[in-house]
């Protein structure tokens, strides 16, 4: 159990350090996106990513995420090898198909987006890299399934170092505007897919697929392919209801926000790729005792330092983020804190979702998120019509939320865990104080209350989270000393 704990953190700091420039690229390229791209140009940059990323899992067949769980079916090196050369025929297939629906839809699809002929470009090369990113994804799952979180960290890296590169250039040498952004990505991509075809360093490559691997593909990845889309659409159904209430202007606010919220997301995709195969393991499919006194804790630990970086950026976002963005941004400062906390909410849900996919139970994880879109949905339109940008932020926030209130219940009916029915409470009551704090730094704000102040408050509960961490992971050394004592 050490030991496994000990990976979990290992694996989760090196995917962090791996990733965290591909992360913050886009962070860093914020000043130059507000100074050289309009709000209207952003906001079309983001309605095409809105819907490049939709389609993409549809032609990817779900297979992001029953890959790990097949994989780990197999028993062999050869096995293995067969499966994820088979994936990656697949997936080129399904590449070429896209291109080519794309292409011959793109008059329709315009106007289905709302966009101007002059935004046909950004449509092309979204389409171009939707494409690439369903060969890259299957090259990257591979070497996260097989442990080798350095390689990963240093592909990553790389492909994050072209990318800033080729955009800075289309920016400033080519100007070439929002299209920079979505040319840069598809280098990236590129260089993923090149290293990984790399015929000094890689076996040899299987020319036939295997037949049984790809029904398999087919048979537990379509399953899957709408719980993705419904929770994408929690995430980004706002940003559709901006562009028809309020215009494009609003839309690229928005996407900034999404961007401003990269450190969160940063820790989140570290936490998640560290966790698939945490929670693959047998010590935590087949141990109940081990869930009952670690599980609940892990979540606690989560929530503690989620409400801290939230916090902090709820707090000092505007103040510190102003300095560096194009006035016309300004707004995206604000909101940036809905954004994250709505980012760690969707983490906290995927960290409840493991007793579920072990049941073979994904058609009730579809009917939970669908009953949480359709309550959502009504929220949403009327928080951006009467709140604008703010509105869409919250209504992120609330789409989220309702979706863990949700799984949360069902987890409690079906499985009955009393512990997490006793850590609820506790969990609740940090984002509450996470929240409560918030609203009451940002209220007091505008009576002019010095910004000092603010960072003595966050000084304050931060610390209270902290010992609150401290005391939960003390609970579960405990445990595993009294275990490994018996």
């Amino acid at each position: 159990m050490e030991k496994i704990n000990k990976e979990l953190v290992k694996s989760t700091f090196i995917y962090v350090l791996g990733s965290s420039l591909n992360k913050l690229s886009w962070l860093l390229l914020a000043p130059v996106i507000t100074s050289n791209i309009s709000p209207a140009d952003y906001g079309a940059y983001g309605i095409v990513l809105v819907f490049c990323g939709f389609v993409e899992p549809i032609f990817g067949l779900g297979l992001g995420a029953c890959l790990p769980q097949l994989y780990l079916q197999k028993t062999t090196s050869i096995e293995r090898r067969k499966l994820m050369d088979t994936v990656v025929q697949l997936m080129m297939i399904m590449s070429a198909l896209l291109i080519t629906s794309l292409y011959l839809g793109k008059s329709h699809i315009m106007g289905l987006l709302g966009l101007g002929d002059n935004y046909l470009s950004l449509l092309l090369l979204g389409t171009a890299l939707s494409a690439i990113n369903l060969i890259a994804a299957p090259c990257l799952i591979r070497l996260q399934l097989e442990g080798r979180a350095s390689e990963y960290s240093v592909l990553t890296f790389m492909s994050c170092v072209l990318n800033i590169v080729v955009s800075m250039a289309g920016i400033f040498g080519w100007q070439w505007g929002a299209n920079s952004l979505l040319i840069g990505s598809t280098s990236g991509s590129l260089l993923v897919i090149a290293a990984s075809f790399n015929p000094f360093r890689r076996e040899s490559f299987y020319v036939l697929p295997d037949i049984q691997d790809c029904r398999d593909l087919v048979r537990y990845g379509l399953p899957l392919m709408p719980s993705f889309l419904i929770v994408y659409s929690l995430m980004n159904l706002s940003k559709v209801y901006t562009q028809e209430l309020w215009g494009l202007d609003q839309v690229g606010i928005l996407t900034l926000a999404f961007t401003l919220s990269t450190p969160v997301t940063l820790v989140t995709s570290a936490i998640g790729s560290a966790w698939t195969p945490y929670f693959m393991s047998a010590e935590m499919r087949t141990n109940k005792d081990y869930q009952k006194a670690v599980f609940p804790k892990l979540i606690r630990i989560y929530v503690n330092g989620a409400c801290v970086l939230c916090l902090g950026i709820t707090l000092f976002s505007s103040m510190v983020l102003s300095r560096f963005l194009d006035s016309r941004y300004e707004a995206a400062t604000t909101i940036t804190g809905l954004i994250s906390a709505a980012i760690c909410i969707q983490m906290l849900v995927n960290m409840l979702l493991p007793p579920m996919y072990y049941a073979r139970e994904v058609p009730l994880v579809v009917l939970i998120q669908a009953t949480a879109l359709l309550i959502s949905i009504p929220i949403m339109y009327s928080l951006v019509m009467s709140l604008n940008v703010v509105g869409g932020a919250a209504s992120v926030l609330a789409g989220n939320t309702a979706l863990l209130i949700l799984t949360y219940i069902f987890c409690r009916i079906r499985y009955g865990c009393d512990s997490i029915k006793i850590d609820a409470v506790g969990t609740v009551i940090d984002i509450g104080v996470c929240y409560g704090v918030c609203w009451l730094a940002l209220t007091l704000a505008k009576f002019g209350i010095p910004w000092g102040l603010h960072g003595l408050v966050f000084l304050m509960v931060a610390y209270g989270f902290f010992i609150a961490t401290r005391i939960n992971s003390m609970q579960i050394n405990k445990f595993i000393n009294i275990r490994r004592s018996l």
